[in-house]
């Protein structure tokens, strides 16, 4: 059969061969507080810090060097904060 060649619906499905008694089952499990926590909160704080720290280096070059400053001192962190946010 040709590797691009569709299969009609009516036809049955390929006999799957047997490759052995399966090793583990592994069971999902709910979610936990003590979970939640470990994912969420390092996550947050990942997305978060970097955003204060630009908004922080964003005032203090404002009020010593102008503008021109706050878009050189802050875009970085901002940059990072969006980057760590996608993930999250």
């Amino acid at each position: 059969m040709h590797p691009y060649r569709t299969v009609p619906a009516s036809t049955p499905p390929a006999k799957l061969k047997n490759i052995g008694p399966v090793i583990a089952v592994y069971r999902d499990r709910p979610l936990l507080w003590r979970d939640l926590f470990l994912l969420f909160i390092p996550g947050t704080l990942a997305v978060l810090l970097p955003l204060l720290y630009g908004f922080l280096r964003g005032l203090y070059a404002q009020a010593n060097y102008g503008p021109i400053a706050v878009r050189a001192w802050s875009r970085p962190w901002y940059a990072l904060a969006i980057i760590a946010a996608i993930p999250y």
